[in-house]
């Protein structure tokens, strides 16, 4: 076959091919494995982690109890996203839940402390 065609078209052919190839598999892993780090900016996402770390600064400046400081950040953190939908947003709360969860169950003193400043 490549020497009816020859060489370049060949060469032309399987480059071609394999530049189809790679797209169909790098859309199949941004499917499968989608990271919310590489989404385009939005400027919601920001607002939320300033707004929710500035009120923590603030509180801590004022030598407020640290796990008291740790349990409004991750409350604000969970209200902000509900007001901002971007992926990033939703994946930083997801994480800082996923943390505090951590602490309630793997970690007594913890999880005991935390249920007594949630009430």
């Amino acid at each position: 076959m490549v020497s009816r065609l020859g060489k370049g078209t060949a060469r032309r052919t399987v480059t071609l091919y394999l530049k189809s190839l790679l797209g169909k598999i790098t859309l199949i892993l941004h499917n499968v494995f989608h990271v919310p780090e590489y989404e385009p900016y939005v400027a919601c996402a920001g607002e939320v982690s300033r707004k929710c770390y500035s009120v923590a600064d603030n509180r801590w400046e004022h030598h407020a109890n640290a796990l008291r400081l740790f349990l409004d950040f991750i409350n604000c953190y969970d209200e902000e996203t509900k007001r901002c939908d971007a992926p990033i947003a939703r994946h930083m709360n997801t994480v800082i839940q996923a943390f505090k969860k951590h602490l309630q169950e793997k970690h007594g003193l913890f999880g005991e402390m935390m249920k007594e400043i949630e009430n």
